[in-house]
């Protein structure tokens, strides 16, 4: 056991030494993820328990898992060792991404629809991009941009369609307070993105920023639902579920995240992150049943064809050097 153990820890070494090939499919993952977040958490928030309860829940197991994760390897302490100044970062970072945002997300997606809630919330990829030009200076090529057009034109006409997709009028947009909530998740998120990134160049130690955060966010929801008299109302059958969304969906899929953002830089993870659209609809459909409009379809072939003119060049670059 120890020998297998040994040779998938070489292998998956050798592949992070690829760093660019490694960013790209490390951004690819955490899409895939991330859209299966809003059709397992469903079935969960239609019992009797409460969002804020769930969000606390989620990210305490996030965090107990990547605490795990970064104390089962060997490490480097001085060159992953965080200053005061990042612990003051990532409070906020925490405060912002794993309290804020997950409390407005499951009391959003507790309103609408899981394929509402996963086309909109690539508001969080412009958000990030949005942050990311303003305060921190990141630029794309000419076909970047064109690529990062298109998919956020698909994003909207996807927002813009008919809840379930009972019609396909672009006039028609039809948000309730859910789609609000959610929306307002992303702005918290859009942020907290950003800023993971700068914490991120300080640290080699991915896991160790998310079970800060996580556990940060986990604590601080978990006292509130407490202080709210809220009960934790979860049945045994829902648990598996509350593992998937709790390592996967947030764990994982933040790890991912920051390590590609690390590693291809804000714009391009996110667009390439856009997917994560994509694979919502996928799963809203083959575990809710529930259905996707003509309009959906056209946009999700917008995202698609974005996603190809911006990552162009970088693909060329990959035959080339392969």
């Amino acid at each position: 056991m120890q020998n297998f153990l040994n040779i998938l820890q070489s292998e998956i070494d050798i592949f992070i030494k690829n760093r660019l090939l490694y960013g790209y499919v490390a951004a690819f993952v955490s899409a895939v993820l991330v859209g299966s977040i809003y059709s397992v958490a469903k079935p969960i928030l239609s019992s009797q328990i409460q969002p804020l309860t769930l969000s606390s829940l989620i990210y305490l197991i996030s965090g107990i898992f990547m605490m795990c994760v970064t104390y089962g390897r060997e490490r480097n302490k001085k060159k992953d060792a965080l200053k005061k100044d990042d612990y003051a970062l990532l409070l906020i970072i925490g405060l912002l991404g794993a309290c804020i945002a997950p409390f407005l997300f499951f009391e959003g997606l507790n309103r609408t629809t899981a394929s509402s809630a996963s086309v909109l919330g690539g508001g969080e990829l412009l958000f990030t991009v949005v942050f990311a030009l303003l305060f921190f200076k990141e630029r794309l090529t000419k076909i970047g941009y064109l690529g990062m057009s298109i998919t956020l034109i698909g994003i909207t006409l996807i927002s813009l369609s008919s809840e379930n997709g009972a019609q396909n009028d672009l006039l028609n947009l039809n948000l309730n307070f859910g789609d609000i909530l959610i929306i307002l998740s992303t702005v918290c998120w859009g942020l907290d993105n950003n800023l993971s990134k700068v914490i991120s160049k300080r640290t080699a130690n991915t896991s160790k920023i998310i079970y800060v955060k996580s556990l940060t966010g986990g604590i601080i929801l978990l006292t509130c639902s407490f202080l709210l008299g809220y009960r934790v109302n979860l049945e045994i059958s829902q648990i598996p579920y509350l593992l998937i969304l709790g390592i996967g969906g947030f764990g994982l899929s933040l790890f991912f995240f920051i390590e590609s953002l690390r590693i291809i830089g804000t714009l391009k993870v996110v667009v390439i992150f856009s997917s994560s659209t994509i694979f919502g609809l996928i799963f809203s459909v083959i575990l809710l049943d529930e259905r996707i409009g003509t309009m959906q379809l056209i946009a999700t072939a917008l995202v698609v064809l974005g996603l190809y003119y911006v990552n162009k060049d970088e693909l060329n670059y990959l035959k080339k050097t392969n």
